[in-house]
């Protein structure tokens, strides 16, 4: 005959039972990983990472800033020139 799933020990509980509740309390939350984290987390507030105007270029081919430099400067005078011309 084999036990289900949820069968409980009888033995087990009466063994458990001789000793104070607060040493499981404090047994579980220091042996599961999860067991408090979730209200360290929240102690001081769930907060999006932050988001920076303009990403690093940390890490960037140099010949592609570079370019992107003269690039952005060419697009500021043609801004300009169409500003003048509106005018």
């Amino acid at each position: 005959m084999s036990k289900s799933k949820n069968h409980t020990n009888h033995n087990q509980s009466e063994f458990l039972a001789h000793f104070p509740a607060w040493i499981f309390y404090f047994t579980r939350s220091s042996n599961h990983p999860s067991q408090f984290s979730d209200k360290k987390a929240h102690r001081n507030g769930i907060h999006k990472p932050k988001s920076n105007r303009h990403a690093s270029l940390k890490g960037v081919d140099a010949k592609f800033i570079k370019n992107q430099r003269h690039a952005k400067a060419g697009s500021l005078v043609a801004v300009r020139k169409a500003r003048e011309a509106k005018a």
